[in-house]
């Protein structure tokens, strides 16, 4: 696969996979998007339903236009 051309930023992934055949340990955990704690405190509050990534990372670092 050839990597992909980056114009701009910030860029987002995730990967969900499973570890030595690990499980999630509750169904809250396997529903959630793989998150970082910083970013699940910058969403809530939001008086809309916030695209994934793309307005998380608009509430965590703000870029001015």
């Amino acid at each position: 696969m050839a990597p992909v051309e980056i114009k701009g930023g910030p860029v987002a992934f995730a990967l969900i996979g499973k570890t030595g055949g690990g499980l999630a340990s509750s169904e809250d955990e396997k529903k959630a998007l793989p998150m970082p704690k910083e970013w699940k405190d910058a969403a809530e509050g939001s008086e809309k339903p916030l695209r994934l990534p793309d307005d998380v990372l608009d509430r965590v670092w703000p870029v001015e236009k």
